[in-house]
């Protein structure tokens, strides 16, 4: 009788085997694999089933989750999709490769790559490392993006603000962006921010003015108004 192949040792370079966990179908087919990848020494990446994937990763928070399938059906689907939408990590997806139809599911779902179900360590982790890495700079990308955003949508509220204030209290750009500013300092909130309350509150007494419950708005309750829906005190503005 042939003897078995020793278990692929762990390899030296690539990404922790700490980080990763392995999911399939089947939990013991993935602790097999688990097991197979340890080596002798041990040390392998934590297993589980497909169906308790989300409360493993949940538990461990991996980095990197490999996947190992021959196809996606819908418990499989849906357990992907819990993940993507709760604990989004990148997938290196092992075993056949996925059919043209499933593709664009497949990278929805966060699968970054593929390899063949036969696999080995020292193949599979400096893909992990790629993953992980790529994942790191998407997610990155990503969060710029939405910084970028936040600071035009604040700024858009900053500009609103500073024509309220310029039209009602005639004030000229830079008074009216300084009374802002102070109010900002007082209320511990960023400038757009502010902005955004002073809109809200000039637009509930506009409404309150149209309904004819207010007929007229003096300048000086419009101030008050204003800044009292951004939590600052009428007697420190008026310093």
């Amino acid at each position: 009788m042939p003897r078995r192949p020793p278990p692929d040792p762990a390899p030296s370079q690539g990404l922790p085997w700490a980080r990763v966990l392995v999911a399939a179908v089947d939990g013991g087919q993935a602790q097999a694999l688990a097991s197979t990848w340890a080596g002798a020494e041990g040390g392998g990446p934590a297993a589980c089933a497909c169906r308790n994937l989300v409360r493993e990763v949940v538990r461990l928070a991996p980095e990197v989750v490999v996947l190992r399938a021959d196809g996606l059906d819908a418990p499989l689907a849906a357990s992907l999709q819990a993940l993507a939408d709760g604990q989004p990590r990148p997938l290196l997806w092992l075993g056949d490769a996925p059919l043209p139809a499933d593709a664009q599911q497949l990278l929805a779902l966060g699968v970054w790559g593929w390899l063949p179900a036969g696999a080995t360590a020292a193949q599979v982790q400096p893909l992990l490392a790629l993953l992980r890495a790529r994942w790191q700079q998407a997610r990155s990308g990503e969060q710029a993006l939405a910084d970028a955003l936040a600071r035009l949508d604040e700024r858009k509220w900053v500009d609103r603000a500073k024509g309220v204030l310029m039209r009602h209290q005639q004030l000229s750009e830079a008074d009216a962006f300084t009374l802002l500013r102070t109010a900002s300092q007082h209320s511990n909130l960023r400038v757009g921010e502010v902005s955004r309350g002073l809109i809200e509150g000039a637009a509930a007494a506009a409404a309150v003015n149209q309904a004819g419950q207010l007929r007229m708005l003096s300048q000086r309750v419009v101030k008050a108004l204003a800044l009292l829906a951004l939590g600052v005190e009428t007697a420190q503005a008026a310093r």
